[in-house]
């Protein structure tokens, strides 16, 4: 401080009272912009952290509603195929096949992209699989298909747990 005031005692009063003035504008400016700056920073920041906030509750949203998509058309067509061996055991089943199956294929159709390519061939696999074990014309083949369903729901199953991680959620 006391180098200014020396240094400013080489000059007339109005010289002294301008760099003063000038100083303390520079002063004013360069906190203004310092301010401008951290408060640009910070309103990226909170911008971006609302991005992921909002893409994340989408993710979520989307996650849900897959595991519910797949639990309950996996629910469908194991219901069918129990119907279905019902039938080929001589036992009538409660409603008619055809037109549950034909609800599964329009809603794996519908739902594919929310589905995931994964999740939608191996349901798309086991709606084949239960269409071909409604049409067996052996018992031999329904047991083949049998077997080949069973093979498709432990993959499903498989890859819901690696997808969602099911079994690390506690009750």
């Amino acid at each position: 401080m006391g180098e200014i005031v020396s240094w400013l005692r080489g000059y007339s009063k109005p010289v002294a009272i301008l760099l003063v003035i000038a100083a303390a504008a520079l002063f004013v400016v360069r906190a203004v912009v310092e301010e401008t700056v951290r408060s640009e920073f910070e309103a990226e920041r909170t911008e971006r952290e609302l991005r992921l906030t909002r893409r994340s509750g989408f993710e979520d949203r989307l996650l849900t509603r897959r595991f519910n998509l797949v639990a309950g058309l996996s629910g469908r067509l194991g219901r069918v195929a129990t119907d279905i061996n019902r039938q080929h055991a001589g036992r009538v089943p409660s409603r008619a096949i055809e037109p549950r199956l034909t609800a599964v294929y329009e809603d794996l159709t519908s739902e594919r992209v929310v589905l995931g390519d994964q999740f939608h061939a191996l349901l798309r696999t086991m709606a084949d699989d239960v269409m071909s074990l409604w049409r067996a014309p052996t018992p031999e083949a329904a047991d083949r298909r049998s077997r080949r369903i069973m093979i498709v729901d432990s993959q499903l199953r498989d890859a819901v747990e690696e997808t969602f991680r099911v079994s690390e959620i506690r009750p």
